[in-house]
């Protein structure tokens, strides 16, 4: 029997992707235009011999809050690459360990002791610390203090 086949799409298609910002983006894989404030990625999917897999536009964005950082810590501290690791560990904590240590973080604001007192902290929820492969104890915060403490290093040198 005939196989009877209808090739209905062309065999090269184009995806543009604009979106269109109040500022850059801090690291992104499509291009940015100052002028039109948009990041565009375009590509061309093909069909043939093989399908394109679907391709993947990303952005990201940061945007330092310099009065909340003075604050807490009498400068700014996490930008840029800190900032954007700090964002991604804080976004992975749920909703109560972040109240939690938005309300610990502002008994800090000026204290001397502050890189001690963040050493402490520990999430109500999962106060015992975890054991890597070597047995050295890890915490929840570890990352988030050593983003802070790695800040406040850079700015003393």
């Amino acid at each position: 029997p005939d196989i009877f086949f209808i090739d209905i799409f062309p065999a090269n298609d184009q995806v543009n992707v604009a979106l269109t910002l109040s500022h850059a983006p801090y690291e992104t894989n499509g291009q940015w235009d100052e002028e039109k404030k948009q990041v565009t990625w375009s590509r061309k999917i093909r069909r043939k011999p093989v399908v394109d897999i679907p391709f993947l536009c990303y952005a990201v964005f940061v945007q330092i809050n310099e009065t909340y950082q003075k604050e807490l810590f009498g400068k700014v501290v996490l930008e840029k690459d800190k900032l954007t690791l700090y964002s991604f560990w804080y976004m992975g904590l749920t909703d109560e360990q972040q109240q939690e240590w938005d309300q610990y973080l502002r008994t800090l604001k000026g204290k001397s002791d502050l890189m001690e007192k963040l050493k402490a902290f520990r999430f109500s929820d999962i106060p015992e610390p975890f054991k890597n492969s070597e047995g050295e104890l890890l915490y929840l915060t570890d990352t988030a203090i050593e983003l802070i403490h790695s800040g406040l290093e850079k700015q003393q040198d």
